[in-house]
């Protein structure tokens, strides 16, 4: 079995995201909705899902 997502729930959806991204360099890899976020992992096939 491979690892293909990890979830983590967070409160603040955006500033969640937008941390992911800015500072640690994630890539969006898909959004649905105001309830959750898939990000790329770089260098790597595992997407992290952020979700309220």
């Amino acid at each position: 079995m491979k690892l293909a997502f990890l979830c983590h729930p967070v409160k603040y959806l955006k500033g969640s995201s937008r941390y992911y991204r800015e500072v640690l360099g994630f890539e969006e890899a898909w959004q649905e909705g105001d309830h959750t976020v898939a990000l790329k992992l770089p260098d790597s096939d595992v997407q992290l899902m952020l979700g309220r």
